[in-house]
């Protein structure tokens, strides 16, 4: 298989079962006024159930998502404690994630 990652039915009920845990997730694209997002529907259910049931969110984002959004929302900026990206974000991202007290990590 060229993915090790289970979405859907199974994905959610397993979810349903954890709590308090530290959630690592990946974003396909972030925009400002819309959120983060998925490229598809079923990732995007699942990461929001995943947010849900965090004690803290880190978002997982290289530099080209910044600006560049997919289809499906998976949550707003306030859901977000932590970003960790592989370089700085423009000083118009690093002032709209200070914004909403969320640390910027990046090397």
């Amino acid at each position: 298989p060229d993915k090790l990652d289970t979405v859907g039915p199974l994905a959610l009920v397993m979810l349903e079962h954890l709590r308090g845990y530290r959630a690592f997730i990946g974003t396909d694209g972030l925009c400002m006024e819309f959120g983060w997002t998925a490229s598809d529907v079923e990732s995007a259910h699942l990461y929001a159930q995943t947010i849900l049931n965090a004690n803290e969110t880190i978002l997982l984002a290289d530099h080209t998502k910044f600006a560049a959004p997919s289809l499906y929302k998976i949550g707003s900026f306030d859901s977000i404690s932590k970003i960790v990206t592989d370089q700085k974000p423009s000083e118009e991202w690093m002032a709209f994630l200070q914004s909403k007290n969320i640390e910027v990590i990046y090397p």
